[in-house]
């Protein structure tokens, strides 16, 4: 299965607004002009995906584009969240660090308290509002992608299920981070998309004594 969100809401808190198709986790995140920004400063705001009970398989995936923002910080973060725990929060994170030349996305583990243990293969980029951050797991296998291009990887095993969303730790104000155009999901195998592997078939059918292939 596959979701998308465009965030097209009334401005307040993103679980009212939204009729239940998303769970706050922690501290709420926000709709605001049509895109999502965090709640409260210094506290970690994330969701998780929830319309109609939507179900998300074990190797899941989640993406959505960072579209604007504030934030020059080397501790703000944000950017879509895989097998959040709708208990305690606790989920994977591509996260998106916003510090001007100091920009960078990693993979992040959020233990559902505080920000518990990273990648430490942190790959240096700026993000435009076109671009998909995106992070998908498969097993204990962890990747983080930037417009389809594998920028780093993990090794996990603490997390092995739970729900796709959004998490987002605003340092200095909400306006840290402007997030949109979300979308998660199963991944079906392998890593590069949420429909797995493009699988090729090939087909001929025998009309008298001529083939024909396509």
């Amino acid at each position: 299965m596959a979701y998308t969100d465009s965030f097209a809401y009334s401005d307040g808190n993103l679980q009212t607004v939204s009729g239940g198709n998303w769970t706050n986790r922690d501290i709420n995140l926000d709709v605001l002009s049509g895109s999502v920004v965090p709640h409260s400063v210094s506290n970690h705001n994330n969701c998780y995906y929830s319309a109609g009970g939507s179900a998300f398989a074990d190797d899941q995936y989640s993406e959505c584009k960072i579209v604007g923002g504030t934030s020059v910080s080397a501790t703000a973060w944000c950017g879509p969240a895989i097998r959040m725990n709708i208990t305690t929060g606790a989920c994977y994170v591509a996260a998106y660090y916003a510090n001007g030349a100091s920009s960078k996305v990693q993979l992040n583990y959020y233990n559902g308290t505080g920000l518990s243990a990273t990648s430490g293969t942190p790959y240096t980029v700026t993000l435009t509002p076109t671009d998909v951050l995106r992070i998908e797991a498969v097993g204990s296998s962890l990747s983080l992608l930037v417009n389809g291009t594998v920028r780093d990887t993990w090794t996990h095993t603490t997390l092995t299920n739970g729900k796709a969303g959004l998490h987002a730790f605003a340092a200095v104000s909400v306006g840290d981070f402007i997030l949109d155009d979300w979308g998660g999901g199963d991944v079906s195998a392998g890593v590069g998309g949420s429909d797995g592997p493009i699988i090729y078939v090939r087909r001929q059918f025998f009309v008298n004594d001529l083939i024909i292939q396509y």
